[in-house]
């Protein structure tokens, strides 16, 4: 029964960190402002590699399996610090959004 409510809590979380947008923070390529102007889709952000790369598909599949990576591990983290009580689980939440979203857009001074 505990391994359920486990499993449930981990997979809450994760829906939730992998809801959260990141934000573009490639310092090369165009302000993140213009970017969000902009119609584009998710290979604009790959542009430089495609450019520079002549298997520009290995360098796409790198980049996305990062950011999974980096999502999984605050889910990791997020559930190890609300299983212990030392967040509820919407201050988990509210500290993963700061970690992807918020804090880039601060330090950027994009909102």
């Amino acid at each position: 029964m505990e391994e359920n409510r486990d499993n449930k809590l981990i997979r809450e979380i994760e829906a939730e960190v992998f809801s959260i947008p990141i934000v573009d923070t490639h310092e090369y390529l165009i302000s993140e402002q213009e970017r969000r102007m902009l119609d584009l889709n998710i290979f604009f952000l790959f542009s430089h590699y495609t450019s520079t790369a002549p298997n520009y598909l290995i360098l796409i599949k790198f980049i996305y399996g990062n950011q999974k990576t980096v999502r999984k591990t605050i889910s990791s983290l997020l559930y190890k610090k609300i299983k212990s009580k030392y967040f509820t689980f919407e201050e988990g939440i509210e500290y993963a959004k700061k970690i992807l979203y918020k804090n880039p857009l601060a330090f950027y001074s994009l909102n």
